[in-house]
């Protein structure tokens, strides 16, 4: 629910790890990847992943460890922009890429949060909301979270995130009348089932 709520701080400074796995250990070098792709670096280069802040140091070092990997190399520095765009760090996370996501995300959704009105059985309800959260959950895993400093200008995170409380609030009465109807059809109490509504600022009407 808080996912995109607060902004987030970024010191000026971009976390470096050069490193490099032998072919003989491929199961590691996937896994190298795989973390490191999970903790939010990106991989600029072969063999040179990044991320924002000073902080991803000691993520970079745990990462590292964990997997026994020797030979690496980690630095905190600034970018210095040259005259080309290429080498600039933010290109590492194809933000383009997350943004349609984003896009297609409130083009689904963005319907069912502003047609409060709608009539829908329980049933809908239940199994819409269990689509929302399943497509909300996809989107925010594609999303490297970078500082609000280093994303373009238009970016639909806070819109999506609009539309996703807006639809999650919208469905939630609807939907916990339908599982009341399932637990009571299974014997089960359900005294204590009830909606909660997220109870976070959006700026959907």
């Amino acid at each position: 629910m808080q996912y995109g709520s607060e902004p987030s701080d970024w010191d000026g400074t971009w976390t470096l790890l050069i490193t490099s796995v032998p072919e003989t250990r491929k199961l590691v070098r996937a896994r190298l990847r795989a973390q490191l792709a999970a903790e939010g670096f990106a991989c600029q280069y072969d063999a040179v992943w990044v991320k924002p802040n000073r902080r991803a140091v000691d993520v970079a070092k745990t990462v590292l460890s964990e997997l026994e990997i020797e030979q690496g190399s980690i630095y905190n520095s600034e970018y210095m922009p040259s005259s080309s765009e290429a080498g600039d760090p933010r290109n590492a996370f194809e933000l383009d890429k997350v943004q349609s996501t984003y896009i297609r995300f409130i083009s689904e959704f963005e319907k069912v949060a502003q047609a409060r009105m709608v009539r829908r059985t329980a049933a809908e309800c239940l199994t819409l909301r269990i689509r929302l959260m399943d497509a909300w959950r996809s989107v925010i895993k594609q999303d490297p979270s970078l500082p609000d400093a280093l994303l373009p200008a238009g970016y639909a995170r806070g819109r999506a995130r609009d539309v996703f409380l807006a639809t999650y609030d919208a469905l939630g009465p609807g939907a916990e009348a339908c599982v009341r109807e399932i637990a009571a059809q299974c014997g089960i109490a359900h005294t204590q089932l009830r909606h909660f509504p997220s109870s976070l600022p959006t700026t959907l009407p």
